[in-house]
C-alpha cells in the first residue's frame, strides 16, 4: 500500500467519523433538551396537580367548617381543643377522597378589607356529614402523634370572620389560599391552605422519581437508536463520496475511461453525472490532443523533409544554386512559417489571448476588399466571382476589421486550393432577424456528409480531392470558426445544389461603440 492510498483510507475515515460524530452529538443535545424540558413542565403539572387537589379539599372543609359553625354557633370548640380540629379536617378530606365533594365554589379568593359580597348562591343546607366508619362500625382511629398524622392536616387552617387565626396551621390570613366560609349568607371565617412547594408526601416523590426513570429510559433508548442510525447514514453518505475518490484516483492516471454507477437524483447523482461527463470530455480532449501533436508534426515533417533535401542537393552539387533552387527553399519555408503562423494565431484565439478590438464595421466594405487583393489569383485560376447584395444588406455591425480580414482571406484561400478550375464563385449578402448573413458558394466538388461536421476541426482534411497534395495547413477553416465565433456569431458548412461546398457565416446585428477603426 503506497503512502496515497494510505492518507486516503484516513481521510475517509476522519470524514466517516466527523459525520458519525456530527449527527450523534446533535442527537445527545436534542434528547438531552427534550428530558430537562419535558421533566420541568412534568413536575410543574404535577404540583398544579397537587394544589389543585388541595384547594378542591379546601372547597369540602370550607363546607364542613359551615355546618360545624350551624351546630356549634361558634369556633370556640374548634380554638381549644386540636384533636377537634384535626378530626374535622380529616374527615372532610375524606369525603373528598371518596368522591363527595361538595358544590363548586367561587375558587381560591382573599377577604377583602370590609365585608366580601359572594356573587355564588349559597350552598343548600344539609346535616352534617357523618364520621366514616371502621370495623365494628367505630369511627377508625384518629392519629394521635404528630409523626402518624396526615401531613395534609397541618396545612390548613381556619380564621374567622375579622381574619384572625383561630385554628390550624399558624400564620397570618395573606399566607394562605383561602375559601369564605358562609352560614344563611353571612360570612362567618374563612378557611386556609398554605400551598406547599414540594411533593408532600413520599408517595408523590417516588411518583416523580419513577417518570423521571422513565424519561431518562427513552432518552437512552433514542440515544443508542441515534447513534445506530447515525452509523448507516454516514456510510449511505460517503458510500458515493468513496467511490468518486476512487474514481478520480484513476482519472488522474489517465483512465479516462471511468465511469461512476449513477444510484440517484439528488446532488451526490447529479455529482456522479458531471463526473461522469467531465471524464468523457477529457478523454475526448486526450485523444484530440494525440491527433493534434500527431498531425502537426506530420505538417512539418513534409516541408522540412523537402527543405532538408534540398540543402542536401545543393551540398552534394546535385543542384546549383540558382533562383530556381532558391525559389524551391524559399516555398518550403515560406509554408512552415504559414503553419507556425496559423498554429500561433489559433493558439491565441482558442485561449482568448488573440486581441478582437471591436467598433462599428461594414462587412460588405471587408469582404470587397479581400476580394479585391484576390482578384488576380482568382481570375489566374479561371474562376468567376458573383457578388450579390440585398436590399439594405449594408450594415455595420460591431467587429474587428483585421479578424473579419482574416475570415474572408482563409475562405478565399480555400476556395484558391480545393474548388475545380475553371469554375465559379457565388457570394451573397443578406439579413435575417437579428443577423446578417454572408454565403460563399463554389461550383464544386463538394464534401462528402459524414465530413461535413468535422470541416472546422483542427487538421482535418478532407480526403480525394480536398487533400494535402493542394498545400493546405488544415488550419484555416478552424481559424475562421474562433474568428467568427468571437464576435458572437456562426458558421456551418453543408453541399450546396449547384454542387460545391457552401459556407455560411452569421454575425449579429447589435450596435457598437464608436471606435477609430474605419471600413
Amino acid at each position: 500500500m503506497t503512502a496515497g492510498d494510505e492518507t486516503g483510507r484516513t481521510m475517509k475515515f476522519k470524514l466517516s467519523a466527523k459525520v458519525f460524530f456530527s449527527f450523534f452529538i446533535l442527537t445527545v443535545l436534542s434528547v438531552a433538551l427534550m428530558v430537562v424540558f419535558v421533566r420541568f413542565f412534568a413536575v410543574r403539572s404535577f404540583q398544579a396537580y397537587r394544589q389543585q387537589r388541595e384547594l378542591d379539599r379546601l372547597t369540602v372543609l370550607a363546607e364542613t367548617l359551615a355546618e360545624h359553625y350551624r351546630t356549634k354557633g361558634g369556633w370556640k370548640e374548634l380554638s381549644q381543643e386540636n384533636r377537634a380540629w384535626m378530626r374535622l379536617v380529616f374527615s372532610s378530606v375524606i369525603r373528598h377522597d371518596q368522591g363527595r365533594p361538595g358544590p363548586e365554589g367561587p375558587g381560591p379568593m382573599k377577604p377583602p378589607s370590609s365585608g366580601p359580597e359572594m356573587e355564588d348562591e349559597e350552598p343548600p343546607d344539609r346535616p352534617s356529614p357523618p364520621w366514616p366508619k371502621g370495623p365494628g362500625g367505630k369511627p377508625p382511629p384518629f392519629p394521635n402523634s404528630k409523626r402518624d398524622q396526615p401531613r395534609f392536616g397541618p396545612r390548613f387552617a381556619l380564621f374567622d370572620e375579622q381574619g384572625q387565626y383561630r385554628a390550624g396551621f399558624r400564620g397570618s390570613l395573606e399566607d394562605f389560599q383561602t375559601l369564605p366560609i358562609e352560614v344563611e349568607g353571612r360570612v362567618v371565617g374563612w378557611a386556609g391552605y398554605k400551598l406547599s412547594k414540594r411533593p408532600p408526601n413520599p408517595r408523590d416523590q417516588e411518583l416523580l422519581r419513577e417518570q423521571t426513570r422513565m424519561f431518562y429510559y427513552v432518552g437512552g433508548s433514542i440515544l443508542l437508536l441515534s447513534a445506530v442510525m447515525a452509523w448507516l447514514l454516514s456510510r449511505q453518505l460517503l458510500s458515493p463520496i468513496r467511490r468518486l475518490a476512487e474514481a478520480t484516483k484513476a482519472l488522474a492516471q489517465r483512465r479516462f475511461e471511468t465511469r461512476i454507477e449513477v444510484g440517484s437524483t439528488d446532488e451526490l447523482g447529479q455529482l456522479a453525472m458531471d463526473f461522469n461527463a467531465m471524464a468523457q470530455e477529457l478523454g475526448e480532449y486526450e485523444a484530440r490532443q494525440r491527433r493534434w501533436i500527431s498531425d502537426i508534426s506530420h505538417e512539418l515533417r513534409t516541408p522540412l523533409s523537402v527543405l532538408v533535401g534540398e540543402i542536401e542537393a545543393l551540398q552534394d552539387g546535385v543542384r546549383t544554386l540558382d533562383s530556381p533552387s532558391l525559389d524551391s527553399l524559399r516555398t518550403e519555408a515560406d509554408r512552415i512559417s504559414k503553419i507556425v503562423a496559423d498554429l500561433h494565431d489559433l493558439s491565441l484565439i482558442e485561449a482568448n489571448g488573440l486581441v478582437m478590438p471591436k467598433g462599428p464595421v461594414r462587412p460588405l466594405s471587408v469582404l470587397a476588399a479581400a476580394l479585391d487583393r484576390f482578384k488576380g489569383r482568382l481570375e489566374k485560376n479561371g474562376l468567376e466571382v458573383s457578388l450579390t447584395v440585398e436590399p439594405g444588406a449594408d450594415v455595420t455591425i460591431a467587429g474587428g476589421i483585421d479578424r473579419l480580414s482574416q475570415l474572408f482571406a482563409n475562405l478565399l484561400e480555400n476556395v484558391l486550393r480545393y474548388a475545380n478550375k475553371p469554375g465559379r464563385l457565388w457570394i451573397r449578402q443578406g439579413l435575417a432577424p437579428g443577423w446578417v448573413v454572408i454565403d460563399l458558394e463554389d461550383s464544386g466538388p463538394g464534401v462528402p456528409e459524414e465530413s461535413l461536421p468535422h470541416l472546422f476541426e483542427r487538421l482535418y482534411r478532407v480526403d480525394n480531392s480536398r487533400s494535402r497534395s493542394t498545400g493546405g495547413s488544415g488550419l484555416g477553416m478552424a481559424i475562421c470558426k474562433t474568428i467568427v465565433q468571437g464576435h458572437g456569431g456562426t458558421i456551418k458548412a453543408e453541399n450546396s445544389p449547384r454542387g460545391g461546398l457552401r459556407i455560411e457565416i452569421r454575425l449579429p446585428l447589435e450596435p457598437a461603440a464608436p471606435s477609430d477603426q474605419k471600413p
